[in-house]
């Protein structure tokens, strides 16, 4: 990779349409929601998202609702543009990109299906491995290399201490043990 970007996360389905893409309040103000605040954070390098990064990612981790889905369809065809009930329109910039993360298609309308690339990725194929290494990632050896690395700044992901190491390790030893990566791994007996 080597490449320079920032992302976001959030799931669509744990709020509503307005507190997702803004509404009005009863004051007739207009109120930003979260996904329309974070593309246009991005649009304007504001916050963490700076002019250069190559790649500001939204990841929209959960499962298509027919509800928000159109409201994106602008977002997804040539326009590239958000489009709120507002009249405001947030245009998106080369280096700016949806990401949606589904278990289904089931609710996705030929419009959104034909607007979106689809990559689909069997669990079987990609098996255990992926969720052992995040999770050892979280080691506090680890976990301590990266605080420095951050000027000291506490990571947000608990740490693993060298216990839990141990008895992860006895489930997954013959993963380990032919992994020449993980072989610098402290154990507690």
């Amino acid at each position: 990779m080597g490449q320079d970007g920032e992302h976001d996360t959030l799931n669509p389905k744990a709020v509503d349409h307005n507190e997702l893409l803004g509404c009005y309040t009863k004051t007739k103000e207009w109120k930003n929601g979260v996904l329309s605040n974070i593309i246009k954070i991005q649009s304007k390098c504001e916050d963490k998202y700076k002019e250069h990064h190559e790649h500001k990612w939204t990841i929209l981790d959960g499962d298509i609702d027919p509800d928000w889905i159109e409201s994106l369809n602008t977002v997804m065809d040539d326009n590239k543009t958000l489009t709120l009930i507002s009249s405001d329109r947030i245009a998106l910039t080369a280096s700016m990109r949806l990401l949606f993360e589904i278990s289904n298609l089931r609710n996705a309308t030929p419009a959104t299906v034909s607007r979106a690339g689809v990559l689909y990725i069997d669990e079987k194929e990609i098996g255990w491995g992926p969720y052992m290494n995040c999770w050892l990632e979280r080691s506090e050896d680890n976990c301590r290399s990266k605080e420095d690395e951050d000027n000291g700044k506490p990571r947000l992901r608990p740490k693993i201490d060298d216990i839990a190491k141990s008895v992860f390790y006895r489930c997954f030893q013959s993963y380990v043990e032919t992994n020449p990566d993980l072989a610098k791994i402290k154990y507690v007996a």
